[in-house]
């Protein structure tokens, strides 16, 4: 039963006409094994991972080596004893192969566990990447708003003329609203980033020179820029809002209100629009 198990795995490991499917990481599904036309894999079905392909080749090629030095079918029994001594070394030496085939399907384990609390993980850190780049594009579009009606580099604002957007609400309510979510945008960003940095590897994905590495290769550039972006955005935002933290002059206060707007709002739209590219990329994989 070994000898035919090892045998359908590098057959089903090779097969370019089976049905495939892909799961949300991007890890290749096939249909369970069979024997007879029986299943002997349930589940989900067999991940396929290119860290676990050389162990069912190696595997292959172990049950093609017992085959060849003899050990056939246990109801192929010899016929005469020098056949028999043959068989009998051949059992001997399967058996005392067993130890390391036990111990590879026993790291096999391992690494599909492993795999199978990635592709877990790797759904709840999606849903908070693009409640993250949701949230942070409302903090956006605030801000915009306040940018619009209140003084900066580029003009006196529609407040000055009378002409707020969201009239009232637009000058002080607005505010208000902008660092709450600002406030659940970075909860949630932190959120996502545990998720990213707790997740298992086991495969190394990000190492190649397939597609799939250089998403993921890209989509940690990524990450840097809108790391850089999330820590200064709310220094940025406290400093513009209270100059004084930084021992800046009363006199000097709304020059530097007006330009600190800008930097703010500039350093905002880099940081979406690089979280918004890394979230697309991940959902890529």
């Amino acid at each position: 039963m070994l000898i035919e198990l090892s045998v359908v795995c590098a057959s089903g490991l090779f097969a370019a006409v089976s049905p495939q499917a892909t799961s949300t990481d991007g890890l290749e599904r096939l249909p369970p094994l069979r024997i007879d036309g029986v299943p002997i894999v349930t589940g989900v079905g067999r991940l396929r991972s290119p860290l676990l392909e050389g162990r069912w080749q190696a595997e292959a090629m172990r049950a093609a080596q017992r085959r060849s030095n003899g050990g056939g079918h246990p109801s192929a029994a010899p016929t005469d004893p020098a056949s028999a001594g043959s068989a009998s070394e051949a059992a001997s030496a399967e058996s005392s192969e067993a130890p390391a085939d036990d111990s590879a399907a026993q790291e096999d384990d391992v690494d599909l566990e492993q795999l199978r609390r990635r592709e877990r993980m790797t759904r709840i850190h999606r849903a908070f990447g693009i409640s993250t780049v949701a949230s942070l594009a409302m903090t956006e579009l605030a801000g915009t708003i306040l940018f619009i009606n209140r003084p900066t580099a580029f003009g006196p604002g529609n407040c000055a003329s009378g002409n707020c957007v969201f009239g009232e609400f637009g000058q002080s309510g607005l505010a208000t609203f902008h660092a709450i979510s600002a406030a659940i945008t970075t909860v949630a960003y932190t959120t996502t980033g545990i998720f990213a940095l707790t997740m298992p590897d086991p495969e190394h994905a990000s190492v190649g020179s397939d597609a799939r590495a250089n998403r993921l290769r890209w989509h940690r550039r990524m990450a840097w820029i809108h790391l850089a972006g999330m820590i200064l955005e709310p220094l940025l935002g406290i400093v513009t809002a209270y100059p004084g933290v930084v021992g800046v002059p009363p006199a000097a206060v709304t020059d530097f209100q007006r330009n600190m707007y800008v930097v703010h709002m500039g350093v905002g739209y880099v940081t979406l629009a690089a979280l918004a590219t890394g979230m697309t990329i991940e959902l890529l994989q």
